[in-house]
């Protein structure tokens, strides 16, 4: 399937829309319209992979009076998972802008041994095509890693953490032009804190080390090392990558560039 425009896939992390009490929509607004102005109205796709199904969960499960420990993680990224999509849809309908959805699976991201992928080859050409015709037709795509039936297999893997490599592993299958990571804190910072303008394939180990030595992300379950390696791997297929702060604009320094 020839696409005509650019197609864009663009990740968002926990903190970024999610809060204690649920979703950030102000937050979720303010991207949506960042969005439209960058990309929808020049007629590029895109596709938005989204974290925050087990905050919201978490959140929901609260609400209900559930006990703390009764529920697992899985039952409550399922609990988390439609109203993560409603909240993307409702601010994207508010510029009549249709939007799909489904969740990724191993089977749709060609992840796995060799015959894995075999086995999967048609299916994952469908789901490629599927997002591709959505953007030609301007339909947004938003994706979630159902961590209900998937999450651990995919860790298990190897391909980073959570929606990260997941993402990643999108922007590879449908060919996407541009990647993109937005953190809470933007691109990567050092020890002396000052930012990683460019990781490569000089600095990409050297990083990774500093980095794993840090923790997590308060709300979500990748660290920046996990960021890291995401972005580099649609960086080997030529696609642009960047690790960004939530500045819909791109403006400033708070981007860390990944190449080859």
């Amino acid at each position: 399937f020839e696409m005509t425009s650019q197609l864009h896939v663009e990740k968002f992390g926990t903190n970024l829309v999610a809060g204690p009490t649920g979703v950030n929509q102000a937050n979720v607004s303010m991207y949506v319209e960042g969005f439209i102005d960058r990309f929808l109205e020049r007629g590029d796709g895109l596709v938005v992979v989204t974290s925050g199904a087990l905050a919201l969960g978490q959140c929901i499960a609260a609400e209900l009076g559930y006990e703390e420990g009764k529920l697992t993680n899985e039952q409550k990224s399922g609990m988390g998972f439609a109203p993560m999509f409603m909240a993307w849809q409702e601010e994207f309908a508010r510029h009549n802008i249709a939007v799909a959805t489904t969740g990724i699976t191993p089977h749709q991201l060609g992840i796995g041994r060799w015959y894995h992928r075999i086995a999967n080859r048609q299916e994952r050409r469908l789901f490629a095509s599927t997002i591709r015709q959505n953007s030609e037709s301007k339909v947004v795509t938003i994706l979630n890693e159902p961590d209900m039936v998937s999450n651990k297999e995919l860790m298990a893997l190897g391909r980073a953490a959570d929606n990260d490599g997941s993402a990643a592993q999108v922007s590879i299958v449908v060919g996407a032009d541009t990647f993109n990571i937005w953190t809470k804190n933007g691109g990567v910072y050092d020890d002396d804190k000052e930012l990683v303008d460019t990781v490569d394939g000089i600095n990409f180990h050297p990083t990774l080390r500093m980095l794993q030595s840090r923790g997590k992300s308060e709300a979500g379950r990748g660290g920046m090392d996990s960021k890291v390696r995401a972005a580099r791997r649609p960086a080997l297929h030529g696609i642009s990558s960047r690790i960004c702060a939530p500045n819909i604009g791109m403006e400033g320094v708070k981007v860390t560039r990944v190449v080859r």
